[in-house]
């Protein structure tokens, strides 16, 4: 893929008694996850609206140019005619749109975007020619019949023929949302149901997770991860980490040098002396 951050957006959520909990988070799409990178705690359920996205990413737009973005992956939940017209005038996107989505045919006339492509094989993958009007703007339109019969369909504002394999990479905040929770940090099992406590929370998280990930990544460099039978890796590069991690502090009276060793990672200029010492 050519340089620039590639970025995911999505929210997770979950229920504290009758509390809804819903985070809208952007992440950066990094080696199989994605770290996030902003994150706002929703007082409601379901998808976040036009104007809250929008001002959610015109923080982030403060900080991180325009130029230095990739594209931007995300969901067929977050889509809409006003906020394609606000997104694709800003970076460049790569949306799942609704199978019944209207995209204007090769006679410019609006239909249901799978009979653009239920012709298709399972597996096969079609590039509609030229610029189509989606949500009213226009953007290239790829699609692909899943095994399933299922349709995916991404709506884009450049390089179609590379969209598919861009997208697959939203599937790196999914993964998140996992390590996150149930295969991590457990973050559904917190008893807040204050949001500003909640926020500070993910921010504690995110320095674990990214803690984690970058032990895991240097344990693996020293140790490789063991490939099982299947072929894959049998662990996680967060995994990983994040064990090496738990059996350091567990037995941290006896395992002093690698206290600091793990200190090193995460902060490699100074050692974290003053953290280091306060554990100690």
């Amino acid at each position: 893929m050519e340089e620039g951050l590639v970025l995911a957006i999505d929210r997770t959520n979950w229920q504290f008694f009758k509390t809804n909990i819903n985070f809208l988070t952007l992440a950066l799409v990094y080696k199989g996850v994605a770290i996030p990178l902003m994150w706002t705690c929703l007082d409601k359920k379901g998808s976040s609206n036009m104007k809250e996205r929008i001002a959610f990413l015109k923080h982030f737009f403060e900080v991180i140019a325009h130029e230095q973005i990739k594209c931007l992956l995300a969901d067929f939940d977050i889509i809409g005619e006003a906020w394609f017209g606000y997104i694709i005038n800003q970076i460049p996107v790569r949306i799942r749109v609704k199978k019944d989505t209207q995209i204007s045919n090769s006679r410019s006339h609006l239909v249901n975007a799978f009979t653009l492509f239920r012709n298709l094989k399972p597996g096969e993958i079609r590039v509609l020619s030229g610029i189509r009007q989606v949500c009213g703007h226009p953007l290239y339109v790829v699609g692909v019949k899943q095994a399933n019969g299922e349709y995916v369909i991404i709506a884009t504002t450049d390089s179609p023929e590379t969209s598919l394999g861009d997208y697959s990479l939203r599937w790196n905040i999914e993964t998140l949302f996992g390590c996150l929770k149930s295969r991590g940090f457990n973050f559904e099992d917190t008893h807040m149901t204050e949001l500003p406590r909640l926020e500070k929370l993910m921010g504690l998280l995110t320095i674990a997770f990214c803690w984690a990930l970058l032990t895991g990544e240097w344990r693996s460099e020293h140790k490789p991860i063991r490939l099982g039978k299947h072929g894959r890796y049998v662990k996680s590069i967060f995994r990983y980490g994040l064990e090496h991690l738990k059996n350091i502090f567990i037995n941290a009276s006896i395992k002093v040098d690698e206290l600091h060793q793990i200190f090193c990672i995460i902060a490699p200029k100074t050692g974290s002396p003053e953290l280091f010492h306060m554990v100690c």
